[in-house]
């Protein structure tokens, strides 16, 4: 029982505190102390993860402390817990600020849609291909039209297989460019030659790492690596 007290009390404490960075966020918030309040949100974001509210006031002290890149990343992934007015408004005041086109967002690199049409296909393609591989073994016959389409399902379920793991691997996470003028390279090393910039604002896909430097695809589909210091993803990694 003891223990179990103790657990008690360590956890009202870490809410406590938790709520408290939150007010004093809030507090630094109203008097123009906006970095304060930045750390402040983000205290209380460590202490007790994430909540609409505080994702929404961190966005907030950020955009009013200049920090545009950082405040669109906080509004989407807030716009992910709750796609309220606010929060939506909040997103398309910043894109105007960035010259971000408004049909430009998280809808575009989510994909769950394409990916349950691509695997009904797969499972349809596959029990059809089972289908006319046990009538060929059940009538000991190889007629030609059991045996092509037993191999045309084969190669679409083949298919649909690819294209499943090409959405759910390129470019895993959505992420959001927080640096204005962040360098594309065509390497991850530093000394590697510029092929581009990904302004402030610009939404990514982001895949894999290497050497401080992360692979992404622009909304254009230019390829390349920049700092990871550069973006942020919009779903943070856990």
């Amino acid at each position: 029982m003891k223990i179990i007290y103790l657990f008690l009390q360590l956890f009202l404490v870490t809410t406590a505190l938790a709520e408290n960075s939150f007010f004093d966020g809030n507090e630094y918030f109203n008097n123009g102390k906006y970095q304060e309040a930045i750390e402040s949100y983000n205290g209380a974001i460590a202490e007790e993860g994430y909540s609409f509210a505080k994702l929404f006031n961190l966005g907030m002290a950020h955009k009013y402390n200049g920090n545009n890149g950082l405040a669109l990343l906080n509004f989407e992934r807030a716009r992910h817990i709750n796609q309220s007015k606010k929060v939506l408004s909040q997103i398309n005041d910043i894109r105007n600020k960035l010259g971000i086109q408004p049909d430009t967002g998280l809808a575009e690199y989510s994909q769950p849609k394409t990916i349950k049409l691509w695997l009904a296909l797969a499972c349809i393609s596959f029990w059809k291909a089972v289908f006319f591989i046990s009538l060929i073994i059940m009538t000991r016959k190889f007629s030609k039209i059991s045996t092509v389409m037993a191999g045309l399902f084969a190669i679409i379920f083949t298919l649909a297989l690819v294209e499943i793991n090409k959405l759910t691997t390129d470019g895993l996470s959505a992420a959001i460019v927080i640096n204005n003028g962040a360098e594309l390279l065509a390497a991850p090393v530093s000394k590697s030659s510029k092929i581009g910039q990904v302004n402030e604002g610009e939404y990514v896909k982001a895949s894999s790492s290497k050497n401080n430097f992360v692979h992404i695809k622009s909304k254009t589909g230019v390829r390349g690596w920049v700092k990871t210091t550069d973006i942020e993803p919009i779903i943070p990694k856990v």
